[in-house]
């Protein structure tokens, strides 16, 4: 599997611009790529994430799972971000 790390891709993005981003992130994980995002936007975290960790003064406020889940990628098990991260582009 493939890792996208994105920090903040809404920023300074209006609404159609983020509708867009958010398309191509779901089309990345339904092709088998791990999504790692960190935003302030808490509805784009919300449509797009399995697991949403929470931040307070730098430290994990909380850890919220979707409901249900979102469908997995195709592949077999859980997401290895170890492998992941020895991709090189």
């Amino acid at each position: 599997p493939r890792l996208l790390l994105l920090d903040e891709p809404s920023t300074g993005l209006d609404v159609s611009s983020v509708e867009r981003l958010a398309c191509a992130v779901e089309e990345e994980r339904k092709n088998g790529t791990i999504i790692a995002l960190v935003t302030h936007d808490e509805p784009l975290a919300e449509r797009l994430a399995d697991v949403r960790v929470r931040l307070e003064r730098g430290r994990i406020a909380s850890t919220l799972r979707s409901t249900p889940p979102l469908p997995v990628a195709l592949h077999d098990g859980p997401p290895n971000l170890e492998e992941a991260s020895e991709v090189t582009p």
